[in-house]
């Protein structure tokens, strides 16, 4: 005769998984813990620590530390190094030209640097080159030339100046560069870098985000649109030549 219920003693209870020369508290302490979290369990409060061993570390995911944002702009102050040439052409007596730049150089207003044959080299002026992050793929530009280059632009100066040209500004960007050329108002003058300057601007371009990638676009291949004449047609024209027979059919009845 079979118990359609059975009901099972507390001591039996206990006693389940217990082996031979096993007491129940051990065979109890042997057997996976597989109620996480535990009814009736509550978590710490945020800002305390659990004294329960229900507390788990935090998992090692594996990712790397968040990089520190790259910055937005760069700005370093650039002596200018122009030189002044004398010319064979009869109705131009000199050319200018410049020669160098000088990172970090102190402010400085057509100083003249050292004469020789004829030429003389000015410390013209002191320029901030500034870099920003929306040109950093022409900086790579500049970079990846021979030489690698910056570009001074003069241009003519005002009555009453030191010498008949000024420096307007400096740049790393050829595409700024090549502007400037188009103009045909300003001179333009390519001019190496030094290794500090070189360094500086590699820097900078390495810092930054790398723009999206090229995606050729490919052509979607669709028939063209039926043309049938030109213009309105409910107007007689020319051009009714080219329509079809059926659409001046119901011509009469358009308003």
């Amino acid at each position: 005769m079979f118990l359609r219920h059975r009901k099972i003693l507390p001591a039996l209870r206990r006693n389940i998984g217990a082996g031979a020369g096993q007491s129940p508290a051990k065979a109890r302490s042997l057997a996976p813990d597989q109620s996480w979290p535990r009814p009736g369990h509550k978590a710490p409060r945020p800002g305390k620590a659990s004294l329960t061993s229900d507390a788990r570390p935090p998992e090692d995911t594996g990712s790397p530390a968040t990089p520190a944002a790259a910055p937005r702009e760069a700005e370093l102050r650039l002596g200018i190094v122009l030189r002044r040439i004398p010319s064979k052409n009869r109705w131009v007596s000199h050319v200018w030209r410049a020669v160098a730049v000088l990172p970090g150089a102190p402010p400085a207003d057509w100083v003249l640097l050292r004469e020789e044959d004829g030429a003389q080299e000015y410390h013209a002026a002191t320029m901030p080159l500034v870099l920003h992050r929306s040109e950093a793929e022409s900086y790579r530009v500049a970079l990846a030339g021979r030489p690698r280059t910056v570009w001074v632009v003069l241009r003519p100066a005002p009555p009453g100046a030191a010498q008949d040209i000024a420096v307007r500004l400096v740049t790393a960007s050829p595409f700024e560069a090549q502007d400037y050329m188009e103009s045909g108002e300003e001179l333009v003058e390519p001019v190496p870098m030094p290794e500090a300057l070189e360094a500086w601007i590699a820097a900078f371009t390495d810092a930054q985000p790398d723009g999206p990638a090229f995606v050729k676009r490919r052509r979607v291949p669709h028939a063209p649109a039926a043309e049938d004449g030109l213009g309105d047609r409910r107007i007689a024209q020319e051009s009714d030549v080219y329509r079809a027979p059926s659409s001046l059919r119901d011509r009469k009845d358009m308003p």
